[in-house]
């Protein structure tokens, strides 16, 4: 179980659908979004078509599994930067094939996808590109540890 006391700025919520017909991305995980402080996640998704904030009550209720990541050894302002630059991209469009390959991230003009938006935000806020494709490239970061994760109840 994932409390919301237990956020940071910065961290990173990888998610699982129950019904494999549910997680359309490639790979186990199927979405990754982003705390930016108070109740709010900042996310990409196909409806509303764009990137968006929900409320933390509101996302954790929507995924049967969640893990939630921290980028290791990261300054308080640092986490500060991320979730600022990622509260920056609410609004952009929503463009599934955003973070596929180098030349469809050079068009931002025509969207984010969850796996870009967190992407963004990071080499914003720290200088540096991850190279994250698919959200399991995020699950499976060894920069990031694992904080606490939401189990499914199905078998």
């Amino acid at each position: 179980m994932i409390g919301q006391h237990q956020l940071q700025l910065g961290d990173l919520l990888v998610t699982r659908n129950e019904h494999e017909e549910d997680n359309s991305s490639p790979g186990y995980w199927n979405h990754v979004a982003i705390y930016v402080g108070g109740v709010w996640i900042v996310e990409a998704q196909i409806e509303p078509d764009a990137v968006i904030t929900s409320k933390w009550k509101e996302f954790y209720a929507r995924y049967p599994r969640i893990r939630l990541l921290r980028l290791k050894g990261v300054a308080e302002a640092r986490r500060m930067s991320i979730s600022e630059n990622a509260r920056k991209l609410v609004g952009s469009k929503y463009w599934r094939l955003a973070s596929l390959t180098r030349f469809f991230r050079r068009r931002r003009s025509r969207g984010e996808n969850c796996v870009s938006t967190v992407r963004r935000a990071y080499k914003k806020g720290l200088g540096w590109d991850f190279g994250w494709r698919i959200p399991d490239d995020v699950a499976n970061d060894s920069h990031f540890f694992l904080v606490a994760e939401k189990e499914p109840t199905w078998d």
